[in-house]
């Protein structure tokens, strides 16, 4: 007997307010961390591995480099995702936090004794800023979601969304076309104007 399939792919995502809000809670050791993965649409695990040698600040256009494996020993994918005002000035404050011996090697970002994060230790702080935010039922991959949608409600077509989180198909886009109830108003308007 086939299973028969179900569209129960989570879809949780946050406001300007409420993203903003979320940041302003996070404690200092991951907050810049926090408003990388809202503002880049990285996975945790690329932020975990992200290196200074990845991060391009004072390029003409500044821009950092997410790498992903898919499987293990699959295929390196890289995706380039330019920096906003907004995070670049988040990467050049990370920088200055790590020190001035930091080397291209060496990691964006750290736990508080110098070294990789592990998942527990990070949704940790997260969930407690999360609760401080009032703010239920949200991961950090949810922060993903968040940048997602808010590209889509800004106009930006689904194949530069899609490039920008590295899915190679339209399909994956297609989650993060639902539209907030105040965007749908004012999307009608358009109509009405012309």
């Amino acid at each position: 007997m086939k299973k028969p399939s179900v569209d129960d792919e989570r879809n949780r995502w946050l406001t300007a307010e409420e993203r903003d809000r979320l940041i302003g809670e996070c404690s200092e050791l991951v907050r810049r961390h926090v408003s990388f993965l809202f503002w880049t649409g990285a996975r945790l695990g690329e932020s975990f591995a992200l290196k200074w040698a990845d991060v391009k600040l004072d390029a003409e256009r500044p821009h950092v480099v997410l790498r992903t494996r898919k499987t293990r020993g699959g295929k390196e994918k890289k995706r380039l995702v330019p920096l906003r005002p907004v995070v670049l000035e988040v990467m050049r404050e990370q920088r200055v936090a790590r020190g001035k011996k930091v080397g291209e090697k060496d990691l964006v970002f750290v736990n508080g004794e110098g070294g990789e994060w592990e998942r527990s230790a990070f949704y940790s702080h997260f969930d407690k800023a999360k609760e401080k935010a009032k703010i239920d039922d949200f991961t950090p991959h949810d922060c993903r979601h968040t940048f997602a949608t808010h590209l889509i409600m800004a106009g930006v077509r689904e194949r530069v969304v899609a490039q920008l989180l590295g899915h190679s198909s339209l399909a994956l886009v297609m989650r993060y076309t639902h539209v907030a109830p105040d965007h749908m108003d004012d999307v009608m308007s358009m109509l009405t104007a012309a």
